[in-house]
């Protein structure tokens, strides 16, 4: 999948932040019903607001609760570090 998006996609607005809270999604197994809860993951990620039909196309393929998770606070998508740097390394610092 990086394959196809590495040529096009540049995140210019991602912010870096460690530890963010989120929200997940649990469906209670003897019903239908499904609860959201807030729950902190740790690592580093970042907060991306999507600005292309691209971005999206790309945040859309990668997997919920794992890679790409839904901020209990404020907006954007909170996407792993290592997926976005992959595709999108960050600037290196120059001397």
């Amino acid at each position: 999948m990086i394959e196809l998006f590495s040529k096009r996609l540049r995140f210019t607005a991602k912010i870096a932040i460690q530890n963010p809270q989120v929200i997940y999604q649990k469906k209670h197994e003897n019903s239908d019903e499904i609860s959201y809860y807030a729950d902190t993951v740790i690592g580093e990620f970042y907060r991306i607001i999507p600005t292309s039909a691209r971005e999206i196309d790309f945040f859309s393929r990668c997997k919920k609760y794992s890679e790409i998770f839904a901020p209990s606070i404020g907006n954007g998508l909170i996407v792993r570090c290592d997926v976005i740097d992959s595709i999108d390394p960050p600037a290196k610092n120059l001397k």
